[in-house]
């Protein structure tokens, strides 16, 4: 499910990159399929064809991971008008029209555990760690500290940046490019070129955890046939 969501929102990014850029297109439902299976296709490629460099290309990826934070923070913090930290820390808007403010945020608040809700996927890689009894916990809790720290620091950048909290709803997300964030830089920059830079930086990290969850559930999936644990057991063992 997880690799699903990813590929399929890294096909609706796609699109609305597209749309940033060639403001006059017109998003239709099938090019989103379309875009999210050539992303499930890449993923498939990086990790049967070109297998042998996966941890070359996650080391490279985590360079980006490290080197896009910084770039999209400081250019989201520097270019952007800021809003008071009253409208920031103090207002809420319910734009999913639920009968409570509570009720609100528990339900935006699974975006933001989906963030996090794969951060076990080491332990499918257990057999081919070593030392994984040590590894992997440590793995697992250190992602979850760093990207947490992360996320909730561009979490608080992009709030400042998102501008006068009436015109959010209309303008931020009611936009056109698919995702919020999208125009909350184009905002930001003025630039359309500057924008798709930004957010590129967003897709590549995107399509490149896809890689990560193809290569983890591929990896859990062919140990259950080993053990007979699925059906056609024999034949799917047989492509480890």
């Amino acid at each position: 499910a997880a690799n699903a969501s990813g590929v399929f929102n890294s096909g609706i990014l796609i699109q609305g990159l597209i749309i940033l850029c060639n403001p006059n297109e017109v998003p239709k439902g099938w090019q989103d399929t379309l875009l999210s299976w050539a992303v499930l296709a890449f993923t498939v490629s990086i990790n049967t064809i070109a297998s042998s460099l996966l941890e070359k290309i996650d080391g490279l990826i985590l360079i980006l991971h490290v080197v896009g934070f910084f770039a999209i923070l400081i250019s989201l913090t520097y270019l952007a008008p800021h809003a008071r930290a009253q409208d920031v820390f103090e207002t809420f808007i319910n734009a999913g029209g639920w009968n409570t403010q509570a009720y609100s945020f528990f339900i935006g608040f699974v975006g933001a555990a989906y963030a996090f809700g794969e951060a076990g996927s080491a332990v499918h890689m257990a057999e081919e760690i070593k030392n994984a009894a040590l590894v992997i916990p440590s793995a697992i809790v250190f992602s979850v500290v760093i990207n947490g720290i992360l996320g909730i620091v561009i979490l608080i950048a992009i709030l400042f940046c998102l501008g006068d909290p009436s015109q959010v709803l209309k303008v931020v997300l009611q936009t056109a490019l698919g995702f919020p964030f999208i125009q909350v830089f184009l905002d930001a920059t003025k630039s359309v070129s500057g924008t798709a830079v930004m957010a590129s930086i967003v897709l590549v990290l995107g399509i490149s955890s896809t890689v990560g969850l193809l290569a983890s559930s591929s990896r859990l999936f062919w140990s259950f046939g080993r053990d007979q644990g699925l059906p056609f057991a024999r034949t799917i063992s047989k492509f480890g």
